[in-house]
């Protein structure tokens, strides 16, 4: 029962965070170009990202699902589709199953899409406010391997929790406030500053 409070105190705190960062993207024709002055789909949606990581390597699925429903309720709130090319959409999947999850291995499953959609912005250049460490577990998913980000260094792995919590490696470090891939009307913007040279961005045809 502490566990499930906890778990809904921090999804709540995550959709404020989210919402407050993302604003009203999908409302209007401009609503992508909106949502790009306010945040890029990568650093959008790390404050739940982490948790979910945080708790499967903790082997805890309550709080895991509560930070996918976070992610899933503010993108409800900015009247988001999971079919729009921006909005986060290409993590959504990953996101509704471990929302869904019935058991943990389901959960850190799902948990890999998400990873791969947001690592692939990050590659891009996410914009963000703090470091991000990208970290590799070669013998995750019988050795097939796969990766995650994490908010700092100390390695703790949400594919095997407990059971090898610190298997894994750090593979790439993304530095603060790095160029961001805007979510403009047009696509991701490839070489954009900040999300305030969308503009530019989608003049020129600079897309990723």
């Amino acid at each position: 029962m502490k566990k499930q409070i906890v778990g809904l105190i921090l999804a709540f705190a995550a959709v404020s965070n989210l919402h407050a960062r993302c604003g009203g993207c999908g409302a209007g024709a401009n609503a992508d170009h909106d949502y790009a002055k306010k945040g890029s789909c990568s650093g959008a949606q790390l404050e739940s990202y982490f948790q979910t990581q945080v708790a499967l390597a903790n082997d805890d699925l309550a709080t895991a699902r509560a930070g996918a429903k976070a992610m899933l309720a503010a993108v409800e709130s900015m009247s988001c589709s999971a079919k729009s090319a921006n909005c986060c959409s290409q993590e959504l999947a990953g996101v509704q199953a471990i929302a869904k999850a019935e058991d943990i291995s389901a959960a850190r499953l799902a948990f890999k899409d998400w990873s791969d959609g947001l690592v692939a912005k990050m590659e891009k250049g996410g914009s963000h406010a703090q470091a991000v460490y990208k970290m590799r577990c070669p013998m995750a998913f019988d050795n097939t391997g796969a990766a995650w980000l994490q908010s700092s260094k100390d390695l703790r792995n949400p594919y095997f929790g407990a059971s090898m919590l610190t298997c894994g490696m750090l593979a790439s470090t993304y530095e603060a406030g790095e160029k961001t891939a805007c979510c403009c009307t047009q696509g991701e913007c490839k070489d954009c500053v900040s999300c305030e040279d969308c503009d530019k961005c989608e003049k020129s045809g600079a897309k990723a």
